[in-house]
């Protein structure tokens, strides 16, 4: 197609005809319709909805026009131009548009500017190569496919045109055909919408239902995605969780081992002290008990020594007898000194009711005389107290050498006073020889004469009573039980007779 201007006037005819490889086919004038209706805005371009993408091939394209594809190449870019004016006043109102068709992305752009702008000079081959550079400098910011129509011609469409096929897209049908009669009323209704330029709007609509619907769709499915990825994170932090307490159980775990460890360790070191420290006391009691056991040892060499034995017993006997005499002469001291006490206070009344007719001596000397005779008193009662007491002395010791409660026996006995509760007696206390068996048996009992008898249930007390009497002999009897009726003998402690023929 050439660049000479067409002039479209309202209100005329303009019949388009060419010539092409076979007659008139071919010759572009479909081409040259679908220009014109792409640079008036026409609706049914459908720029909105991705119709540029069919203005390429709008271009020349040699196959197409019958030429040769190695002499003539296919072109890549194109323009269509328009300038509109006022048929009053040309000139004043003169508006030029330019719209170029690419090849490539964008495939419309426009650009436009008051006044006359034409590429006037030069073939149309040169014009052609020309054409970019003074595209480029009618300047101001290009505008797109889908807004140049609104922004020139407003909102409501200026044309509405019938052809075959825009570019590489075909017309869909259309009012504006003879055979319109058989359309049915929805494609009346888009016809309508298309005529009254709302074909954009609704295409617009009907792609921001889908937008919307595919838009709910991508949020369900990031909504199951996020429900999805929630409970496997859930799953993730609960292992994180129980792998973290596991580490903390296992820290703790690791924490008892070792303080159970060192506790072991501890209890181990004390068990081994507490071994020494018995060891140590055990070798000191050994030591005890060798020295304790040297000490018996005589004991036992002097007690098997039986005219020693007897010289004890006499003396012991000697001892009772003497004890006896003194607590024999300190009772007839007492009694001396009880019958002193009387005949002075008898004096003393008999004075006393001398004196209440007797005005001899003076108040001086008979003051005198009652104090002396009160310091008399008081030394006859002081006496009296340490014979009391002497005597008290004698007969606590008298009824130890009855008790048996002399020399290591008699220790040993005061010892366990304050560490049972049960009864407990010398040996030889309790024992009675009969005189036909004394030449058998004061021997063999010789060595026993400072045992103590304690019952069997309180043995360890007793025991650990005496630990510091070495050499104390502690003899158990059975289990305490209650005295026997007519019994003389200690509770648990049976009484020891000896005859003739043995105890």
């Amino acid at each position: 197609m050439t660049s000479h201007p067409v002039a479209i006037v309202p209100g005329t005819f303009v019949a388009v005809t060419g010539r092409g490889p076979k007659d008139s086919n071919e010759s572009g004038k479909t081409s040259f319709l679908s220009a014109l209706a792409l640079l008036l805005g026409d609706p049914e371009w459908r720029m909105t909805g991705g119709g540029s993408v069919h203005a390429p091939k709008l271009l020349f394209e040699p196959v197409t026009a019958g030429a040769s594809p190695e002499v003539n190449e296919a072109a890549s870019i194109g323009y269509v131009v328009g300038v509109f004016a006022n048929p009053d006043d040309p000139l004043a109102s003169a508006h030029t548009v330019w719209l170029q068709v690419s090849a490539k992305s964008p495939h419309i752009e426009v650009r436009h500017n008051e006044g006359v702008h034409l590429l006037l000079g030069g073939d149309d081959r040169t014009q052609h190569e020309l054409a970019p550079g003074f595209f480029r400098a009618l300047g101001g910011k290009p505008l797109g496919a889908t807004d140049y129509a609104e922004v020139l011609y407003g909102r409501a469409p200026r044309l509405l045109a019938y052809i075959i096929s825009r570019g590489g897209m075909r017309s869909r049908p259309s009012l504006l055909k003879l055979d319109a009669g058989t359309f049915t009323p929805v494609q009346i209704g888009e016809a309508l919408l298309d005529l009254t330029g709302k074909a954009g709007m609704l295409a617009t609509d009907v792609q921001a239902r889908k937008d919307l619907a595919r838009t709910q769709k991508n949020l369900a499915d990031k909504r199951a995605d996020a429900e999805k990825s929630w409970h496997e994170e859930e799953i993730i932090l609960h292992s994180v969780e129980t792998r973290q307490r596991a580490r903390v159980e296992a820290g703790r775990a690791h924490l008892f081992w070792r303080l159970a460890s060192a506790r072991a360790a501890l209890d181990a070191v004390v068990y081994e002290r507490r071994i020494g420290s018995s060891l140590a006391r055990v070798e000191d009691d050994l030591a005890a008990l060798a020295a304790r056991h040297d000490a018996v040892q005589g004991q036992l060499t002097k007690a098997r020594d039986i005219g020693q034995l007897r010289q004890s017993a006499r003396s012991a006997q000697l001892r009772s007898d003497e004890h006896q005499r003194e607590v024999e002469e300190a009772n007839e001291k007492v009694g001396l000194l009880r019958g002193d006490l009387k005949r002075a206070q008898q004096d003393h009344r008999q004075a006393r009711q001398q004196a209440e007719d007797y005005a001899g001596p003076s108040p001086t000397e008979l003051a005198q005389h009652v104090s002396d005779q009160e310091a008399r008193q008081l030394e006859v009662k002081a006496e009296l107290l340490l014979a009391e007491e002497r005597v008290r002395a004698l007969e606590g010791e008298l009824a130890e050498a009855q008790e048996g409660r002399t020399g290591q026996a008699g220790a040993a006995l005061r010892a366990l006073e304050g560490a049972t509760s049960h009864r407990r007696v010398g040996l030889i206390a309790t024992t009675r020889v009969r005189p036909e068996a004394r030449s058998q048996w004061e021997a063999r009992l010789a060595p026993w004469r400072e045992a103590v008898c304690v019952a069997s249930d309180a043995l360890e007390d007793a025991s650990r009573a005496v630990s510091t009497l070495p050499g104390t002999i502690l003899i158990c009897g059975p289990s305490s039980e209650p005295e026997a009726a007519g019994s003389g003998a200690p509770d648990g402690l049976p009484e020891g007779i000896l005859d003739a023929d043995g105890p």
